[in-house]
Formats: C-alpha cells, structure tokens, sequence
C-alpha cells in the first residue's frame, strides 16, 4: 500500500474520529454539522496556465520561444508580439490580433515553420530563392546562367565544407568561404 493511502487512511479513520485536544471536537463531526453547508461549489472558470512571453520578431521572421524558433507572418519582421505556450500549442498575438498557431515543439533548436509563412517572405523578397537568376545575368543568356551556376555551387560547396577542412579555407578578414584561385 502506497503511503498516500496510508495517510488517507490514518486521516479518516483515526486523526478526524478522535476528540481534538484543543478544541474539545471531533473534527469529522464538526466537518458535517458546521462546516460542510458553508462551502461554496467550485467555479467552473478554468485557470488559464499559458506560459506568456512579449518577444520582438527576428529578421527571418521568427520569435525564440521555450529554445526553439516559431516563424510569423514576415510583415512583423522587428515587431514586439506575445507568444501564449500551453502543453499543445504556441499562439502568437499581435495586440488582439492572433497572427500565428503552431504545435508546441518540446525539443530543444528547433524551427517550427508555417509554409505560407516562408511563402509570404519569398513574395516580398523574389530574389531570396537559390535558383532566381539576377537580370544583368539573363541578359548574358547562356553564359551567364552557367556563371550563375557556378557561383551558387561554390557557394554550396562552402557551406557544406566539412569543419578542419582546408580545401575552402575561410577570410580571416570576411569570415567568408573563399575559393581557391585558379593558377
């Protein structure tokens, strides 16, 4: 038997059936008789237990929430909005206005990301994607499509260039992955 059951018991069939030594009263007895009708029925108001956080909006249209990052819509880039977190979601208010639901990621570095929300971002900046080809490119045709290429592929392979590798070694000064010249 658990020691909760213990207690319980300990309290109902011993502790509140004997004759309290300061007030002179069985407690059970004066539960029953005196107490009990003055209760009052419990509210059927719930408590509302969200954690809630006023955040300001990242320039990749997120807020860091509980250790992981929640887009928005990314018109409230540099904004101040309130992040409501219960056991099953993360709203988003800005003002009254709830701007974005996600379900709570109970991770930690996470990025729980809407797909309209990086679509809305891609419609206002067109050139953001990897495969938008600058104008002064298309006017070179095939040739500078193929420039594009790779440009973008040595931007990829430096991205992706294992740590302790020194075949795309780093700019000290930029920080910058920078190609190894062909001589």
């Amino acid at each position: 038997m658990d020691l909760n059951t213990q207690a319980m018991r300990w309290r109902d069939d011993f502790a509140n059936n004997r004759v309290h030594e300061v007030t002179g009263k069985v407690p059970a007895l004066v539960f029953e008789n005196e107490e009990r009708r003055r209760l009052k029925p419990l509210s059927n108001v719930t408590f509302n237990t969200d954690e809630v956080e006023g955040l300001g909006v990242t320039k990749m249209f997120r807020v860091r929430f509980d250790r992981n990052f929640t887009s928005v819509p990314p018109r409230l880039v540099g904004q101040q909005v309130l992040v409501r977190g219960n056991e099953n979601e993360v709203r988003i208010f800005l003002g009254p206005k709830e701007v974005a639901v996600h379900r709570r990621s109970w991770g930690v570095g996470e990025d729980v990301e809407a797909v309209p929300h990086r679509e809305q971002a891609l419609a206002l900046k067109p050139g953001a994607t990897a495969a938008f080809l600058p104008t002064a490119l298309t006017e070179l045709g095939e040739v500078g499509l193929q420039y594009f290429k790779v440009l973008h592929a040595g931007r990829s392979r430096c991205a992706k260039r294992p740590s302790g590798s020194s075949s795309w070694p780093k700019s000290s000064a930029t920080g910058r992955c920078s190609m190894p010249s062909a001589t």
